[in-house]
């Protein structure tokens, strides 16, 4: 069974504040009902209902136009109009449902019908009779009786012939029926879909993903993700802190995985710690410095560098390691957000650079070290990043569930290793 849906639902449009109109319901009246449609499903409801305004507005605008009460002009061609009309005309036609006692009385229809009414009104089409349908509805007879005389009461004209052994459609009520049928069709739809997202069965995802997580983890957790639900669709942007952090706080991403953010910096934030891992210096092996069990940070300094971008944290924090050691930042020849570019220059030459020792652990890190510097050898946690009470979808929960389970799987495996 259709729920009910409060005729002051339809005033609420996309892209709309919830105003009230002169002679219209009140914004609080608005809102509890928009209310009782988001109790209903327990999500927003605005992009899946969007259809269905505008095919109950066509439903009445038919009906009213059927009738004879309502003037052709201002809706010439409805809903055959081109976009721009329609447009117009969607403008004036939902003034009516807002409720609009002019605009109603000048379409001929004294008072909105509700999504109940016209499970009612399809269920007496469908059944053409009124006992019958009132046993299928599981309502008095009465009741449904009542119902179909206020609903042509509210459009002013009949929608059923009284015959002898039931009911059959007037000329308006197979107007009604054409439409009411779409609308229950829509509605439907709108359920399904969005009874689908939240299982987390379909949904879009915009990821932003730091280097780390590009190559190791985030790979498992998607392909998890879309062996369960093929219907998910992932966008991931890459890149370093600042630009994803800025990325997230500006709602263009769903979350983030990357370094977990400093206490200063993660106050609009929730963060949710992954992984550790060691932060170190890396060269190719065989490198001069590999000779040495440990190595002083002044003789860093003798060799080229590969660095992260200038504006991202890692950068920042490297060059602030040797100005505390009382040393200058160590000079870059290469800057890169490119981790596989940078580790393919290490190898085939004499730089270094910082980078967690998970790296080498891939295919990209073959052939490279760690040095033992001790005054750089720092522990990195990093996870999921999200905004702080942000809405989180439930198709981009299920991603992040597929991440925890990940993550959790090869810290395991280490354990387990002697």
């Amino acid at each position: 069974m259709i729920s009910p849906i409060p005729e002051r639902f339809v005033s609420i449009r996309p892209g709309r504040a919830l105003a009230r109109s002169s002679r219209g319901p009140s914004c609080s009246a608005t809102t509890r009902s928009h209310g009782q449609l988001f109790r209903v499903h327990e999500e927003p409801i605005f992009p899946p209902a969007a259809g269905l305004l505008a095919d109950f507005t066509k439903l009445a605008c038919s009906v009213g136009q059927n009738s004879g009460m309502m003037p052709s002009s201002p809706l010439v061609g409805w809903p055959t109009a081109p976009a721009a009309n329609q447009s117009a005309s969607l403008r004036r036609a939902s003034s009516w449902c807002d409720g609009d006692v002019e605009s109603r009385e000048a379409f001929g229809v004294r008072a909105a019908m509700d999504f109940r009414q016209l499970e009612y009104f399809l269920r007496v089409a469908q059944r053409k009779n009124i006992s019958l349908a009132a046993a299928d509805l599981n309502i008095a007879q009465p009741t449904l009786t009542k119902s179909i005389r206020l609903l042509e009461e509210q459009l002013g004209v009949k929608l059923f012939e009284r015959l002898p052994r039931g009911v059959a459609l007037t000329s308006f009520g197979t107007t009604l029926l054409r439409h009411a049928e779409a609308v229950h069709v829509q509605m439907k739809d709108a359920g399904h879909e969005i009874a689908a997202q939240r299982s987390g069965a379909v949904g879009t995802v915009v990821i932003g993903a730091g280097p780390t997580w590009l190559r190791r983890y985030l790979p498992a957790a998607l392909a998890r993700t879309f062996s369960a639900h093929p219907l998910v669709r992932v966008r991931i942007e890459a890149g370093f802190d600042e630009k994803l952090l800025r990325a997230l706080r500006q709602g263009e991403l769903d979350f983030v995985v990357a370094e977990i953010p400093s206490p200063e910096d993660r106050r609009e934030f929730e963060a949710l710690t992954l992984t550790s891992d060691r932060l170190g210096v890396c060269c190719r092996r065989g490198h001069p410095l590999t000779r040495r069990r440990r190595v002083n940070m002044r003789d860093l300094l003798q060799y080229p560098w590969i660095k992260p971008p200038h504006a991202t944290r890692a950068h920042r924090r490297l060059d602030a390691l040797f100005v505390a050691n009382d040393l200058p930042p160590p000079s870059s020849v290469l800057e890169s957000g490119s981790v596989a570019l940078q580790l393919n220059v290490l190898r085939h030459s004499d730089a270094l650079a910082t980078t967690v020792s998970k790296t080498l652990q891939t295919p990209e890190g073959d052939g490279l070290v760690m040095l033992n510097v001790p005054e750089l050898a720092l522990t990195r946690d990093a996870g999921i990043i999200t905004r702080k009470d942000g809405w989180v979808s439930p198709a981009a929960a299920g991603i992040i569930d597929a991440l925890k389970t990940v993550c959790a799987a090869e810290t395991a495996g280490r354990k387990g290793k002697p």
